[in-house]
């Protein structure tokens, strides 16, 4: 006989400390029912900040394994917690929905100066989709536009370069004039993070005006870097890349990388 799991069996779960939450009791977060999810809401911040951390950083992992998993709805309320960590896992979740009415939420927080730093870079990147959307005239221009404006703004007013850094990434999508200058600027900061940053939205940007820059990174000292501009020549399919990618594959000890080589030479393709 099927187990029946009620919100309230799951809410009680979450608030035993004394006892670690059921793993197989996660799946029942997937898709909540309307009333489940509002009573959920009125609960939420009853539950220990420890439990809803785990809670989340679980439903993050399951939904990576399992796109079919729906967390978008539990992700909805733990958005408005108070912890920055649960927000940005909540995030994360949310990062994939495509959910047009998360728009403006997420302008909202990139907005507020007083919401944590991390919160608002996450946001900042969880934006980039959307404005990929709009890219391909799947959002209304007005809309895109303001996507563009608040990220713009955060790129060229905030003082946190994490917030910068990733609304520059998101704006490797966008056609706007403005930012292949950005983009040009930040590569040249002496600084690798913004380098990682700038490679990262250049292979995003599917335009091959960024090859030569691609291709000087590819040997760079620093693994980070080097794993970018790899990505970066898989997503643009440098075919001028495969040759070196190829000869790389012998010194290539970080396994992130070699996962990176290997994807990018499938998306150049090639005998």
């Amino acid at each position: 006989m099927k187990e029946t799991i009620s919100i309230h069996d799951l809410i009680k779960a979450l608030m035993d400390t004394e006892h670690p939450f059921p793993t197989k009791w996660l799946y029942h977060f997937s898709d909540l029912e309307p009333k489940d999810q509002q009573v959920l809401e009125a609960a939420w911040m009853s539950i220990p900040l420890r439990r809803r951390q785990t809670l989340l950083q679980d439903l993050v992992s399951f939904a990576e394994q399992d796109p079919v998993l729906m967390y978008e709805k539990i992700a909805r309320v733990a958005l408005e917690d108070s912890d920055p960590e649960v927000q940005c896992l909540a995030v994360d979740l949310l990062f994939e929905a495509e959910d047009k009415k998360l728009i403006p939420v997420f302008l909202k927080i990139l907005r507020d100066p007083e919401r944590d730093e991390s919160v608002r870079a996450a946001v900042a990147n969880a934006l980039g989709p959307f404005v990929c959307l709009g890219e391909y005239g799947k959002l209304h221009p007005t809309v895109l536009k303001e996507i563009e404006d608040s990220l713009l703004d955060a790129f060229q007013n905030e003082k946190s370069n994490l917030i910068r850094r990733r609304a520059l990434e998101s704006l490797g999508y966008s056609s706007r004039e403005e930012v292949p200058q950005l983009l040009r600027k930040a590569a040249v900061i002496d600084d690798e993070q913004w380098l990682e940053s700038a490679l990262f939205a250049m292979g995003r940007s599917a335009d091959e005006e960024w090859a030569d820059t691609v291709l000087d990174n590819l040997d760079h000292e620093n693994i980070a870097v080097r794993i970018q501009a790899v990505h970066a020549a898989g997503e643009l399919m440098l075919k001028n890349a495969r040759s070196y990618l190829l000869k790389s594959f012998e010194e290539i000890s970080d396994e992130t990388l070699f996962q990176e080589t290997v994807w990018a030479l499938a998306k150049i393709g090639g005998e």
